[in-house]
């Protein structure tokens, strides 16, 4: 299933991709709150100046098993943060 997300940078730093600023998706069982799966990153087209937002299109797959699963796409910095867990 593709996603269309409008990401703003509501900090006071610059977003930049070459930083690791990218958009992504947690699947979360939302019964246990488990991570069930993480996606692939799409890199944010361009620096994001405080203020600044964009349009990303990021790919959510979900595990072939039955079940309820929820998923959390998000802004997020590579090994810093995923800004949805804020």
């Amino acid at each position: 299933m593709k996603v269309r997300a409008e990401v703003r940078n509501t900090s006071r730093e610059v977003w930049r991709p070459e930083d690791g600023w990218a958009v992504s998706y947690h699947v979360i069982d939302p019964e246990t709150g488990t991570l069930v799966s993480e996606g692939s990153r799409a890199p944010l087209a361009r620096a994001l100046q405080p203020g600044e937002s964009v349009e990303a299109e990021v790919a959510v797959e979900f595990p072939p098993e039955p079940g309820r699963y929820r998923a959390y796409v998000s802004a997020m910095q590579e090994h810093v943060v995923w800004l949805y867990d804020r």
